[in-house]
């Protein structure tokens, strides 16, 4: 985890004084090759390995903050966990994935959605009061940053 913010710093640029948009993470999969699929047949997202292709499948009904976080989360699966030691020609990266490395994607989310000076103002203003998706993605950031300082 010492090693997610310089790695993520690289990727994104601008990680730290503002926050990711999804213009920014649809320009990252495009520069490399990683398909967005906008499916009904998907419960949240999932990011797929198949035969050396990039996949991330979206629930279509998603949007907003709900869509930015899950495309983060799983651009997060792309940039630290792949490629992995399986020798399968699929491979499914999702809430079924090791403890770890959903931890280490939450993290990516957390650090392109909310940078350090917009957390304040986000708890302040109660916009995540009854968004408790947000509310558990604030308690990430505020961890890592608490253990990195970043």
């Amino acid at each position: 985890m010492k090693t997610l913010f310089p790695r993520l710093k690289k990727a994104f640029p601008f990680l730290g004084s503002r926050s990711v948009t999804e213009e920014d993470i649809f320009e990252f999969a495009a520069a490399r090759n990683i398909e967005i699929v906008f499916t009904p047949n998907i419960s949240n997202a999932c990011y797929v390995v198949y035969e050396g292709f990039d996949f991330i499948f979206v629930n279509s009904k998603l949007r907003g903050r709900r869509l930015l976080h899950r495309l983060c989360h799983e651009i997060g699966h792309f940039i630290f966990h792949v490629p992995s030691q399986s020798r399968f020609g699929v491979e499914f990266f999702d809430l079924h994935s090791k403890k770890n490395h959903e931890e280490e994607a939450e993290s990516v989310a957390a650090l392109l959605m909310l940078p350090l000076h917009e957390i304040e103002e986000a708890v302040f203003s109660g916009i995540f009061k009854y968004d408790i998706e947000m509310q558990n993605l604030i308690a990430v950031r505020k961890s890592f940053a608490k253990k990195f300082g970043k």
